[in-house]
């Protein structure tokens, strides 16, 4: 099993920016730490309120993370560096191998690769529903699968909102989902449907 992925120097420096600037501001708490693997990759499963999500999971996290997310950020320049820093992966419509591929190689490398399974922004903060995507990525992978639910941020930050409120936000992840007895190929559809 590969080790734990650090943070690189510019994600470290960029984070510890963040925490400071973002974790003040929205009182970011953490619980469930204890629940993610201290080594080897894991893919997180959570839900997308707000557009601010990927950032606050981001500077929740102990070690390098990947996000999936839409390829229309990569359009405007200060905003691709960004993510390309952070080794976010881009996920094309359509095109659902090339990022599936990236994910793999993440977790491979022993990162934390981050996934919406709602693929879009929750309506009124409530909980979408799922595409399959994640699921197929943890057929896949066969990693540890740790559930997480960022609680607040809608209200922090609801949407038509120009600029945040000073409200708390807290990031709650839960023990690994038990799988090993999904993997067979009758269960898989089961297991899709599961996540």
């Amino acid at each position: 099993m590969p080790l734990a992925q650090p943070w690189s120097l510019a994600e470290q420096a960029t984070v510890d920016i963040g925490r400071i600037l973002f974790g003040g501001f929205f009182r970011l708490r953490v619980e469930g730490l204890q629940h993610l693997p201290r080594r080897g990759g894991c893919l997180i499963v959570c839900n997308h309120p707000t557009l601010i999500d990927p950032v606050l999971l981001t500077l929740a996290m102990p070690r390098s993370v990947s996000h999936m997310a839409a390829s229309t950020p990569w359009r405007y320049e200060p905003i691709g560096y960004f993510l390309d820093l952070f080794r976010v992966i881009p996920m094309v419509p359509g095109e659902p191998a090339a990022p599936m591929q990236q994910a793999m190689v993440a977790l491979d490398e022993g990162r934390l690769v981050m996934i919406f399974p709602e693929g879009n922004l929750s309506p009124a903060g409530e909980l979408g529903r799922f595409h399959p995507g994640a699921a197929m990525l943890a057929l896949a992978a066969r990693c540890p699968v740790v559930p997480a639910a960022i609680c607040g941020s809608h209200a922090a930050w609801p949407k038509g909102r120009a600029f945040p409120r000073f409200k708390p936000v807290t990031v709650r992840l839960g023990p690994p989902l038990a799988l090993a007895q999904a993997y067979s190929r009758r269960s898989n559809a089961r297991l899709v449907r599961a996540l």
